[in-house]
C-alpha cells in the first residue's frame, strides 16, 4: 500500500485530488473483485473505503486507513464460508463453459486466485479435485445429451470439452462402464 500510494503522490498532487484519484482506483478494484457479493456488502465496503480515504489527515494516516480497510475486507471475505460465493460463481462458469479447454490455472485466474489456493478452496467446497469434478460434470452432460438428443457422439464429445474422440470414448467407458453408443442403446 505504501508503494502504491507513494507512486500516486509523485508530482505532489493536491491532497483532495490524490484522495479522489485513490477512491476512483479503489472503487474500480472493488468492482473487479465483486464476484457474487450482495449489494449490501458492496455498498457497505464502498462507504467504509470512502470514509477511510476522506477522513485521512496526512499521507501516513491515509496509508494506515486504507490498509486497515483492506484488512477488514479480506478478513470478512475469508471468514465463515471460505469462498462459497466464489465457488457458486465458479460452478456457473464451468457449467456454461464446459465445451472449452479449461484448466485449474485458467479458472483460478478467471476468479483472481492463486491456482494452489484455488485448488484447496475447490476441493473443500466440491469434495473433488478440479480434474475429478470436470470429468464428472462432463460425463453427466454427455449422458444427458446421449439420452435426450440425436446428436452424433463426435459432436457430443466436442460439446463437453473433448476434442479427441478416442480419449472421450476412453474416459466415458471408464466412468460409465459402457461406450457412448452402448449407453445410448441400453438406456434410451
Amino acid at each position: 500500500m505504501q508503494h502504491f500510494i507513494g507512486r500516486m503522490t509523485q508530482g505532489y498532487p493536491a491532497p483532495e485530488a490524490l484522495k479522489t484519484k485513490l477512491i476512483q482506483l479503489l472503487l474500480v478494484s472493488l468492482q473487479r473483485l465483486n464476484i457474487g457479493w450482495s449489494e449490501e456488502f458492496y455498498s457497505r465496503h464502498s462507504e467504509q473505503m470512502n470514509k477511510a480515504v476522506l477522513e485521512a489527515t496526512c499521507l501516513q494516516d491515509l496509508q494506515d486507513r486504507v490498509a486497515s480497510w483492506l484488512k477488514e475486507l479480506i478478513l470478512e471475505l475469508h471468514s465463515g464460508s471460505k469462498g462459497e460465493p466464489i465457488m457458486k460463481k465458479c460452478k456457473e462458469f464451468l457449467d456454461t463453459h464446459l465445451h472449452e479447454d479449461l484448466s485449474l490455472e485458467i479458472v483460478a485466474r478467471r476468479f483472481h486466485y492463486n491456482a494452489s489456493y484455488f485448488s484447496i478452496l475447490f476441493k473443500n467446497y466440491f469434495g473433488l479435485s478440479f480434474t475429478e469434478y470436470m470429468v464428472k460434470l462432463r460425463m453427466q452432460k454427455a449422458q444427458h445429451l446421449l439420452l435426450h438428443t440425436d446428436a452424433k457422439v463426435v459432436e457430443i464429445s466436442r460439446q463437453v470439452g473433448y476434442k479427441d474422440i478416442k480419449y472421450f470414448f476412453k474416459v466415458f467407458k471408464k466412468n460409465v462402464m459402457h461406450t457412448p453408443e452402448e449407453f445410448r442403446r441400453k438406456f434410451n
